[in-house]
């Protein structure tokens, strides 16, 4: 058995079956893609439906990003919703126990939010609300007096009129907000979804708009889109709207164009489209090519290169130099490419590399004397023929480590240990995103998730030392931590009650 090139040890292929997309198992274990979970029980074990919970005989698991293994009394555990969940004995969210929540009478409200005898909860945050009067819509939470987003308490709002308007949007008597945010000189009386820009072919916002409207004003993700009518401003589709003046590309006006002088290429793809015989890309019109004298460069692999007798193009960018009978797209990647006299990167020259003399592999490029990576000269080589793929963005070709082109040190096997995408052990050093962590512990350094780690001395978010307590602290969410004095914002900032 083989996952993703690498043989499993020990693997029983006659009773290998999946569970989901990420799980497996055989008579013997359960695993994580090709990792085992310790002590899970693979012939009672099974995906909870409509969560990310599991469970066998003996305990429960959760994984989303890695599967943890739950302390719960399996004979009462329940799940709540996707987050939640509960035994006899204590509330949990995802894999942690919230241990200062009742579970006896502790109910989901929505998503994040939870109520027990006690109080109203962002996880385990304790929220000032009337348990009595809450209501809750897409991730604001109110009681009529005082309103969150998260655990963020929305001031200065109406709490009378308060009203969501989903999208990320809501309005009191006085104002429009984007996620809390009030949008300055902004109408609440008068706005309103944009109803056009709902259609299946006009948003990927969960069905909900991106756009709003006052009598004013139009608004991109609480931003103003400069110029815009609002009384007849409607979504055409993918990224193109209109009003009675102008055509917005991706909310960049096209300039005296007409909603039927233009004709895109492609439903998604919204950057090239036909004005008369000419082509453009977004507002820029394109010199050296016309609707006559135009083709798509391997469409299969990229919308984003087109070409014509004379010129090659990139996101709308000449490529100076190249060869359009010969340009052609690499296979390991679409930022490099090649023609007959050089190699590219983005659509720059990479100097030193003669065509078809290089292979390409998890973003390196070399010809065996020259190395680069992403378009940048390494300054140390790389066997390209060896590399091996460890982890996050570490590489090994056998001889050394690199992180993103970066040499970090000599490798042995087994002296060197990603611990998620962002961590890594070396030999002597701890690293975060291929920079040393000056100081940290070797011997008691964990990773822990989420981009936070700890050793014996400290706590980590993103390599940096927070200034939390290390035997209490422990993530909740992907923005929201506590040890047992405070609790933590997403950028490890202590959150003020």
């Amino acid at each position: 058995m083989y996952y993703l090139g690498r043989e499993l040890e020990g693997v029983d292929p006659e009773s290998f079956q999946h569970v989901n997309s990420i799980i497996r198992k055989d008579k013997k274990n359960v695993y994580y893609n090709e990792k085992i979970i310790e002590g899970a029980d693979p012939e009672t074990f099974q995906e909870i439906e409509g969560a990310s919970f599991y469970k066998d005989k003996n305990r429960a698991y959760y994984g989303v990003y890695g599967v943890q293994t739950m302390d719960v009394d399996i004979k009462t555990f329940k799940i709540l919703n996707f987050y939640y969940s509960k035994d006899k004995k204590n509330v949990y969210y995802e894999d942690k126990k919230l241990e200062t929540l009742d579970p006896k009478t502790f109910e989901v409200i929505d998503y994040s939010y939870g109520k027990d005898k006690n109080g109203v909860y962002y996880i385990d945050y304790p929220l000032d609300l009337d348990i009595n009067h809450i209501k809750t819509e897409a991730g604001i939470i109110t009681d009529g007096k005082k309103t969150y987003y998260d655990n963020k308490e929305l001031k200065g709002i109406n709490q009378q009129e308060w009203e969501n308007l989903g999208g990320g949007y809501s309005k009191d008597r006085d104002s429009i907000y984007y996620t809390g945010e009030k949008i300055i000189n902004s109408d609440a009386g008068s706005a309103e979804t944009i109803q056009e820009s709902l259609k299946e072919e006009c948003t990927l916002n969960y069905g909900w708009s991106d756009h709003i409207r006052d009598k004013n004003y139009v608004y991109y993700r609480g931003k103003l889109v400069e110029g815009a009518d609002p009384e007849t401003f409607k979504c055409i589709s993918y990224n193109v709207y209109s009003d009675k003046n102008n055509i917005y590309l991706k909310n960049t006006i096209l300039k005296n164009v007409k909603e039927n002088e233009i004709i895109f290429f492609d439903k998604w793809d919204k950057g090239y489209y036909i004005r008369g015989n000419d082509i453009y890309y977004e507002a820029i019109k394109l010199d050296g090519i016309n609707i006559n004298d135009f083709q798509y460069i391997n469409p299969e692999r990229s919308f984003s290169y087109i070409k014509s007798t004379k010129n090659v193009y990139l996101y709308g960018k000449k490529i100076i130099g190249a060869d359009p009978k010969t340009f052609k797209i690499s296979f390991e990647g679409y930022l490099i490419s090649q023609d007959k006299n050089h190699v590219y990167y983005n659509g720059e020259k990479i100097p030193g590399i003669i065509p078809n003399s290089f292979k390409v592999d998890h973003g390196y490029l070399s010809d065996g004397k020259i190395a680069y990576y992403n378009g940048e000269k390494m300054d140390k080589n790389i066997n390209i023929e060896n590399i091996q793929y460890l982890g996050g963005s570490y590489v090994t070709d056998g001889i050394n480590v690199f992180y993103d082109g970066k040499w970090l040190e000599s490798f042995n096997e087994g002296e060197f240990l990603v611990l998620s995408y962002d961590y890594a052990k070396g030999k002597k050093e701890i690293y975060y995103d291929g920079e040393k962590i000056d100081g940290a512990d070797y011997d008691s350094f964990q990773e822990l998730e989420k981009e936070y780690a700890k050793d014996s001395k400290n706590v980590y978010l993103k390599g940096k030392i927070m200034q939390a307590d290390v035997k209490t602290f422990r993530v909740l969410s992907y923005n929201f931590s506590r040890d047992n004095k405070n609790w933590y914002g997403e950028n490890g900032e202590k959150i003020l009650k």
